[in-house]
């Protein structure tokens, strides 16, 4: 990928993005969030159910953080690995600049869990971002469970957690140590807290919030005071989610130097040291100890969750297991998506190559081999040790391995970093020969091709291997970059569902042409009869029985007394087809009487859909040809049998309202002009036209939609 097709790419989904709003705001009214009252959807959206529901569906997911990002070429990598594996090593040696501003601490192992996020820059400011209050609820929720064991008490207040440690089982010595209390409120801090590393004034607070002071044998520090509000140490660390910070990318650069328009990549890099996967909490955090102990896995997973990663370099200390699958388990709970073609965005940096030489167990795997075996070193430290622990699913295949090590650590020794390799390179460059110990390793897990490269950077003193790492990445965002950035703003992001929602729901009630359908009237009629539960077989019957009956009997004895003087005069004599008539006046008219308030609109669709059932039912049912001779005082049973008729077909008279049976086709005309006719076949030509634009990005870039 080059740099410019990334960011034609950005400008493609971008207009994917707005073309969808202005679709959504061209029936909704964003101050108010309601649906625009002009528009014929707006009748819709009163009357149905379920277009009110998907509707309000969309609009809830309109204003969610994924919906609203801006979509950005930037390439997170997140260095994701255990405690004591080197981690904080290898980002000193990447970014010297900022260790020398006392940023990245090798010396100090009780550091706080929080997401550092390094990006080219020469700002010196320090950006603390924080958790919003679900997260911080969910941090607490899934330690209930040892919270509850240790008699610490929860309370979930509308805008803030309280934590009661009064009750808990603390040795009363420790207890009376705790120099921030026992009961705590945790909630967000406002905004962001910012401080600038450069003033040698907030070097001691600096240290405060990025490691965990033992205050056992000091006094409590003044509280940290953001935007008006006070948190002391222990409720900040808890709040804060992540911490922002510049870096001249001085060694990110030249190692890039040469490589053409691919130093172009390192303005939009961003890497992201994550705690480590098996730190938790400390007797520093003292009665939030046990709400912190998983904070750690909580952010990585909070970062993949939320498609705020791009890559993963997993870094392994050479001869230790990968404490992988934790996380792995943790995101299978959380979110399974989330695991979709995850191996394809794993490095795998096995840091620490000199252990190959310096480890005795190690040494002896190569140290006379034949390279037949399966138990090399390589087979041990990277299949067994890493691949095989890292998914319950099986070992997994990164998309990558490379080789690292650490030049500070090597000239601990007493050597120079350049004389160790100088002396131990051929031994390991015979490993990846046809015949050498390692070879048929290396070649079976994708290794041999790019492994003579990773060893010259390896035994480069100014690289290490960490200049091949980034290279790596690289071709990584190369290789993999627009297929994540589609499927970060396009699909994770929830854009292209709600665009294929959006045109189902609009099909549903309109055709192409911007017409209303059977469907939008059919709802518009159901939630008219809603009072009528279709569930019960007999709540038509006991309706009728409530409230038609009476009238009909009344009806039909008033229409044949009329009738019977009419017939004196010479007049009409279809006394039957008139009562039917008033009949179905008078379901219309109880009907209303259920929806009190009833849109004009709505009263018009009903009327016509009732007038029309009349013209189609009278000849049916016989009214409109019935000879019923006229009743007498000596004989009644045309009266009766009137009646009995009308009772009987005003059941079945509403039994086909409810099921919609029929209505004529100029019913849609009630409810819709001819401008909202066109107004909507533009909206519906261009969600059909949004939709095929993110078909096409997604077809074309190999992401899977659900």
């Amino acid at each position: 990928m080059q740099h410019e097709s990334s960011t034609d790419l950005i400008g493609q989904i971008t207009s994917l993005q707005t073309g969808y709003f202005v679709v959504l705001e061209t029936l909704l009214d964003v101050d108010s969030r309601t649906v625009k009252p002009e528009t014929s959807f707006a009748r819709i959206h009163s009357t149905s159910q379920d277009a009110r529901e998907s509707f309000d569906k969309l609009v809830e997911l309109a204003l969610s953080p994924g919906m609203q990002q801006t979509p950005v070429s930037e390439f997170r990598c997140a260095i994701i690995g255990s405690s004591n594996h080197g981690k904080t090593s290898v980002l000193v040696e990447m970014f010297p600049d900022l260790a020398e501003r006392g940023l990245l601490i090798t010396d100090v192992k009780d550091t706080t869990s929080q997401a550092l996020m390094i990006k080219s820059g020469a700002t010196s400011d320090m950006v603390f971002r924080p958790w919003k209050l679900d997260q911080i609820r969910y941090l607490v929720d899934i330690n209930r469970e040892e919270l509850a064991r240790r008699h610490i008490e929860v309370q979930y207040r509308e805008d803030h957690v309280e934590i009661d440690g009064d009750e808990a089982d603390f040795e009363s010595n420790v207890k009376s140590k705790f120099k921030f209390g026992i009961r705590h409120k945790l909630k967000p801090f406002a905004g962001t807290y910012t401080l600038d590393a450069a003033k040698a004034e907030n070097a001691g607070l600096i240290s405060r919030l990025t490691t965990k002071v033992d205050y056992s044998q000091t006094s409590r520090p003044r509280d940290i005071v953001v935007n008006d509000e006070a948190f002391n140490d222990l409720q900040f660390r808890v709040a804060v989610r992540s911490v922002e910070m510049g870096s001249d990318f001085s060694e990110i650069n030249r190692w890039l130097d040469g490589l053409g328009d691919e130093k172009a990549f390192a303005d939009n890099l961003m890497f992201i040291d994550t705690p480590g996967l098996k730190a938790g909490g400390s007797d520093s955090d003292e009665v939030l100890r046990h709400v912190l102990s998983k904070k750690n896995q909580q952010i990585a997973v909070e970062l993949l969750k939320n498609d705020e990663l791009d890559l993963i370099v997993h870094l392994v200390l050479c001869g230790q297991q990968s404490d992988f699958a934790s996380l792995w388990s943790h995101l299978e709970g959380v979110d399974s998506d989330i695991l979709q073609d995850l191996g394809n965005r794993i490095i795998v940096a096995v840091n620490g190559f000199n252990v190959y030489f310096d480890n005795p167990d190690l040494s002896r795997r190569w140290k006379g081999g034949d390279g037949s075996g399966d138990d090399d070193h390589f087979n041990v430290t990277i299949q067994s040790n890493i691949l095989g622990k890292m998914s319950e699913r099986g070992a997994l295949a990164p998309l990558n391995i490379c080789f690292l090590d650490v030049r500070r650590v090597i000239e601990s020794r007493g050597t120079t970093y350049q004389d160790y390799y100088r002396e131990r390179k051929a031994a390991a460059e015979s490993w990846a020969t046809p015949n050498g110990v390692g070879y048929s390793t290396l070649r079976r897990l994708g290794i041999l091709d790019h492994y003579k490269a990773n060893l010259e950077a390896l035994c480069d003193p100014q690289d290490c291997g960490k200049g091949f790492l980034v290279r790596q990445i690289v071709e990584a965002w190369k290789s993999q970059g627009p297929k994540l950035m589609v499927r970060r703003f396009v699909v994770r992001s929830r854009l292209f569902a709600s665009i294929r929602d959006m045109k189902s729901l609009l099909g549903s009630y309109y055709n192409a042409e911007g017409q209303m359908t059977r469907q939008s009237v059919t709802d518009a009629l159901k939630s008219t009869l809603s009072f009528i539960d279709v569930a019960k077989p007999d709540a038509i019957d006991r309706f009728c029985r409530k409230e038609i009956d009476p009238f009909i009997e009344k009806e039909a004895t008033s229409r044949a007394e009329a009738a019977v003087k009419q017939n004196e005069s010479g007049k009409d004599k279809s006394w039957s087809v008139a009562a039917f008539r008033t009949t179905v006046s008078y379901i219309f008219a109880r009907i209303k009487a259920k929806n009190i308030g009833l849109n004009p609109e709505i009263e018009g669709v009903l009327n016509h859909f009732l007038t029309g059932q009349l013209r189609v039912c009278a000849p049916e049912w016989g009214y409109s040809t019935a000879k019923l001779p006229l009743p007498t005082k000596e004989d009644k049973a045309p009266r009766e049998l009137l009646i009995h008729a009308l009772k009987y077909h005003s059941r079945e008279f509403l039994h086909k309202c409810v099921q919609v049976a029929s209505s004529d086709d100029d019913l849609a005309g009630v409810m819709q002009d001819d401008e909202d006719k066109h107004r909507m076949k533009e909206l519906i030509a261009e969600i059909n036209r949004l939709y095929a634009e993110a078909e096409r990005l997604c077809l074309t870039y190999g992401v899977v939609v659900k």
